[in-house]
């Protein structure tokens, strides 16, 4: 796990030394406001999707360029994400259970940004890594963990293996993430930028128990729409 984090880390650093030899980068800081959902399906493919839950993201990218108006565009990001489950799932969960969970993410996006008007569209698609740090769950009542009542609320950890953990402690998923990223935008003046993204997950995130896979399947999807500024 560390490893591929140390990974990510020196994929970032490379990308970003690339962008300041390259001389014509350019750098950008965006925040977005995220509503983001799982997927869920159980080993008879019975699927299920829980309520939306709001949050946000903050970033700092760079446009690289390729050749003419395409380019390459990776942004570092750090993402509040999460899900309600409002009602009792046949996966597992109970009703009312509150998600709440952070990532840190990096969406690399080719994009293709044609003048238009007074400034660019921006049309971008590419893959996405992420890694889960944690986050919190939290129900209306009190919650019955094998014979011992706990409290309505504490803390989600991101781990292959949901076998082992301290009491109150919801092993949500696998820590490493990746699928496709995709966004429509503008960008106007050069400067100023405005993009609705869409993040569909690809692997599954399902942790095993022992070893033991229960066939369950769990994908994240989010939707965001962001704001930015083009140093």
């Amino acid at each position: 796990m560390k490893m591929k984090l140390i990974i990510t880390f020196f994929t970032c650093l490379l990308l970003f030394s690339v962008a300041q030899v390259a001389g014509q980068v350019h750098w950008h800081v965006q925040a977005a406001i995220n509503s983001s959902n799982i997927r869920v399906s159980d080993p008879l493919n019975r699927q299920e999707s829980p309520d939306a839950r709001i949050g946000f993201n903050i970033g700092l990218g760079a446009d690289i360029p390729l050749w003419g108006d395409f380019s390459v565009q990776p942004t570092f990001q750090y993402a509040k994400r999460g899900f309600v489950v409002g009602q009792t799932y046949s996966v597992g969960w109970g009703a009312n259970f509150k998600a709440s969970t952070s990532y840190l993410e990096l969406p690399v996006d080719f994009v293709y940004s044609p003048a238009f008007g007074h400034g660019n569209l921006l049309l971008g698609v590419g893959p996405y890594v992420g890694y889960g740090t944690g986050g919190r769950w939290r129900t209306d009542n009190p919650v019955l963990m094998d014979d011992i009542m706990i409290d309505n609320q504490g803390e989600l950890v991101f781990q292959n293996d949901a076998s082992y953990g301290n009491l109150g402690t919801y092993v949500l998923a696998r820590p490493w993430d990746y699928g496709l990223h995709g966004k429509v935008g503008y960008r106007l003046f050069g400067r100023y930028l405005i993009q609705l993204e869409h993040q569909q997950g690809l692997k599954n995130l399902n942790p095993h128990w022992s070893g033991f896979d229960n066939g369950n399947s769990l994908k994240n999807s989010s939707w965001a729409l962001s704001v930015g500024y083009q140093l």
